[in-house]
This record gives structure tokens, sequence and C-alpha cells, in this order.
């Protein structure tokens, strides 16, 4: 097949476009390994190019084994030249970004990789250029952008923040790089907290907040695991610059928790840690900034709006942490006691 897959009828859709793309995929993906993942009360297959890139998300995600029944949607990850996925029609809402949207799916091309999304067969596909050095990407939290867009269809939003809770009480660790969330977040697991996650968590869209757990790793710096001689699990792969990824048991991740409050983790030099409330939005408008630039979804205006909409409400704290983290988490309790 020579440039472009996208049908050239008259009134082709985007559902031509895909199932062009599955007839490319079925000589590209001739090794293909495919696993089932568990998210929420759902399952998702995951379609890899070869055993290389699918044996990361084994103790990455709540995998089982593929059996070939029904899945509730499939991700599909995959290398290939991206001239061969050009778009006969497109918009360009930035330097490098173009999409395409009709009734029947979603594109969208940044740089060297392609997202998609078949709205009625459920398939979400994730392309990259073989030149890109992504591979850490797909290794430490494959699919998160495609995961994002089909949890929406599902009354779920991705966050882009920790979350643990206590006592029946759940709170979210929000901020950005060097405040301590993924510190905290892996002290509470240690401290025998109700954990989540450390970075990627989804929350229902309505009713009564709850958060549920995407994946079974933590990241965590060299500073911070020497903090925690105690935490000794299994790692996995050395992440993007200092940071390393690690595999906790699925047995110490709640599957579901109620979300009470929004905390914004402070490094302070006092030795006594301190909790306070923050009549502010800054905590929230972190959230959201953080979680679209995770995903890439600084376009997708009703995202953002949704996203902003279920975080209002949230009583928002500040919570100024120390170099013991013992003492943190002890502040930690006996506040969610309270809560």
């Amino acid at each position: 097949m020579e440039r472009g897959v996208l049908p050239v009828a008259h009134k082709a859709t985007l559902s031509d476009y895909f199932m062009a793309i599955d007839k490319r995929l079925e000589n590209l993906l001739e090794h293909q390994v495919s696993l089932l993942a568990r998210i929420r009360d759902y399952t998702v297959r995951m379609i890899f190019p070869c055993m290389e890139y699918a044996r990361y998300a084994v103790p990455d995600m709540f995998v089982i084994p593929d059996t070939g029944g029904r899945a509730d949607a499939t991700f599909i990850w995959w290398e290939d030249s991206m001239e061969a996925y050009a778009l006969s029609e497109y918009e360009r809402p930035g330097r490098d970004i173009f999409l395409s949207e009709d009734e029947t799916g979603f594109v969208e091309i940044f740089g060297d990789t392609l997202r998609g999304e078949d709205y009625s067969r459920q398939r979400y596909y994730l392309l990259s250029s073989p030149h890109t050095p992504i591979k850490w990407q797909v290794a430490v939290h494959p699919f998160a952008r495609a995961v994002s867009l089909w949890g929406q269809r599902r009354d779920m939003l991705m966050l882009h923040a920790a979350a643990v809770g206590w006592q029946g009480h759940g709170i979210l660790f929000v901020g950005h790089g060097g405040t301590g969330k993924s510190t905290l977040a892996v002290s509470c697991l240690l401290d025998g907290f109700d954990f989540v996650s450390d970075d990627y968590c989804l929350m229902n869209e309505t009713g009564a907040r709850e958060v549920y757990p995407i994946y079974t790793n933590v990241s965590l710096n060299t500073d911070s695991l020497e903090k925690m001689p105690s935490f000794k699990p299994f790692e996995i792969l050395p992440m993007q610059g200092e940071k390393r990824s690690f595999c906790i048991s699925d047995g110490r991740i709640a599957r579901a928790l109620p979300v009470e409050a929004v905390v914004l983790p402070e490094v302070i030099s006092s030795n006594k840690p301190c909790i306070e409330r923050d009549l502010s939005t800054k905590a929230l408008g972190q959230v959201v900034y953080s979680t679209v630039k995770q995903l890439g979804r600084w376009h997708d205006t009703e995202y953002i709006k949704k996203l902003s909409q279920r975080l209002l409400g949230l009583p928002i704290y500040r919570f100024s942490v120390t170099a013991d983290l013992a003492a943190d988490t002890g502040c930690l309790k006996k506040w969610m006691g309270e809560l």
C-alpha cells in the first residue's frame, strides 16, 4: 500500500479509514501479542506488535490471559511509517497537530504519533514512527491517552493524581513533579492506607465521587527510595529521567475509593507536618493542567470543562510534608480520621 490508507471514495468515513488500517495491520502485526486487562469492572484487550513490549504490561496493569472472549474495547499499539497514514482531509489546530473527526471516529496525528478511535467498534489505535524513542511510555503507561478516551465514553474521567484512603475516607494528592506526591502516596501504602494510585486514576463522572486504579506500578526517584528502605518491590524498568518503575501486588490496591478532598503536598524544612484548608482553586487548576498536559488533550475543551466541573466542590488542603515520612503519614491518619 502506498502513501495513505484512507479510501478515496466520495463518501468515505473514518470507519473506512480504520478498516483499511486493520487490513494493513494483518501484515504488520504478524507476531502480535494480545493480553486482557481489567479496568474497574471492564475487560479490555491490548494488542502489542511483539512480546518485547507486551511483557512490560504484565506487571504494569491488572492483566489476565487472553482467552479470545469478548472485550469491552481493544487497544492496538504498533510502529510504522507515518507517511502511509496521511489524511486527505484534516484540521490543523496547532503546529504539527492534525485532526479529523466524523460521526464514526476520530484521528489525531501529532508529529510522529497517531491516535485514533473507532466509535462503533470500540477500537483505539496508537501508532508511532519506528524512529520515535517512546518505548518507555509504552512500558510505563500503555495507552494512557486511549484509555482516557475510552473511559470518558463510560462516564469516567482520567486524573493525573495520586489517590489514597484511610478508614473509608479518600483523598487526591496533586501537584507538579518534585512536590512529593508519589513519595507520600507510596509512604501511605507502606503504612497501611488504602491505595489506588501514585500517578493516574479514573474518576466516575456522575454520582458520588469515586476513583479507580488503572496500573499496578508506582514510580519513585532515588532520593525517595533511600527514605523507604522497607520498600522492596520487583523492579520493572528504568523510567525516563531519574525515576524508576516498580510493581506492587494486586492485593495491595483498592479497586474503588470514595474521594472527599484534594491535598496539595509541599515539602518544608520544618520537622512537624501540618495540614491547613486552602480556599483558593490552585490545586484544582493543577489537576486539570497536569492531566491535559500528560494526555495531550489541550484542544479538547469539552474534556477540560467536564474535569473542572467534576472537581469543583471538593475541599482543598495544603499539606506541609517533612523529611520524616512516618510523621507525615501519622499526621495524615489523624486528620483523615476526623474528616
